[in-house]
């Protein structure tokens, strides 16, 4: 997907313009052909905007997993709607545990290049230290604190 379609999308959904964001991503879809980012970004909309189903929306994370089963964001948008709109929890884990699994992959290729730059760069770096930096560096720690502690009772 092109930078400048992005930064037109984004503009529009700044300003709270939804439909004519889906109407912008729709006339530009047959040019981009199957882009599974694109169709996240018109789930998006639909989700903000007032006049799709959530028939539609869900049609359209379909459609966007149907081109591209590794896309990551397709699987955890697919989640948080299953979660958030149609209120079904295990449908949404295994669409967030699939987006993980794709993630954790990329992930990996990500912190085994770094891995080999440290190496490189310093090799008498800390094997351990090195490790937990880098675990530490996947996620926004605050934001999944902050999410373990909404209502929850879990132990540890």
């Amino acid at each position: 997907m092109n930078q400048e379609l992005i930064t037109r999308l984004r503009r529009l959904c700044d300003d709270d313009r939804y439909e004519e964001a889906v109407a912008t991503i729709e006339r530009e879809q047959p040019a981009q052909g199957c882009c599974a980012d694109l169709l996240v970004w018109k789930a998006r909309c639909l989700q903000l905007g007032e006049l799709a189903t959530p028939e539609q929306i869900e049609l359209t994370l379909q459609a966007a997993i149907a081109c591209d089963e590794d896309s990551a964001s397709a699987w955890t948008e697919l989640g948080w709607f299953l979660l958030n709109v149609q209120d079904q929890a295990e449908q949404a884990q295994n669409a967030f545990g699939r987006a993980l699994a794709i993630q954790a992959k990329e992930n990996t290729e990500v912190l085994v290049g770094l891995v080999k730059c440290a190496k490189e760069i310093r090799p008498k770096t800390n094997r351990d230290e090195l490790k937990h930096l880098l675990l530490t560096n996947l996620v926004n720690d605050k934001e999944l604190e902050e999410a373990l502690s909404e209502g929850m009772d879990i132990q540890g």
